[in-house]
C-alpha cells in the first residue's frame, strides 16, 4: 500500500543507512518531532508523478512541521514484483540530478491533497501510512 518513508534509523534491505550523513543530534531531533506527531492526521500535497519501467511514485510536499531525511519526499505508488521500494528514492534522486532517460514525469497542474495518519514503525522503517 502507498506510504512515504520520512526517516530510517536502520539499514534498508540493501544494507545502506540513508541517514548516515546526519549528525546524531539531527537524527534525535527528527525522531522526537515524528514521535510528537504520532497518530496525527496530516495533509501532503502531491505535485508530480514519476514513472519508469520498475517503479511509480508521487513527489509530495510535506507539512512544514514534518521532518524528512529523504532528499525528494515522495509516496511510492508501486513497483514491479521483486523490485525493492527503495528504488523510488534512487529514481527521484537520478531525475533531480538531470538524468531522466526512460522516465515519464507528469507535473500536476494543481497540487492534489493527500491525507493520512503518521504511523511510526520500529521493526523495519518509520513510515506514513493510510494515504487516500
Amino acid at each position: 500500500h502507498p506510504h512515504a518513508v520520512v526517516l530510517r534509523l536502520d539499514s534498508d534491505k540493501t544494507g545502506r543507512m540513508p541517514e548516515a550523513s546526519f549528525s546524531e543530534e539531527s537524527l534525535s531531533a527528527m525522531r522526537e518531532a515524528l514521535e510528537a506527531l504520532q497518530g496525527e492526521d496530516l495533509e501532503l500535497r502531491m505535485t508530480e508523478i514519476v514513472i519508469e519501467e520498475n517503479v511509480a511514485c508521487a513527489v509530495v510536499e510535506l507539512p512544514p512541521i514534518m521532518p524528512c531525511a529523504t532528499r525528494v519526499p515522495h509516496v511510492t505508488l508501486g513497483t514491479k514484483p521483486g523490485v525493492p521500494i527503495e528504488n523510488a528514492a534512487d529514481l527521484l534522486e537520478r531525475v533531480k540530478a538531470g538524468n531522466d532517460t526512460g522516465v515519464t514525469c507528469i507535473q500536476l497542474p494543481k497540487p492534489r491533497p493527500l491525507t493520512g495518519k503518521l504511523v511510526l514503525e520500529y521493526s523495519y522503517e518509520l513510515q506514513l501510512d493510510s494515504w487516500s
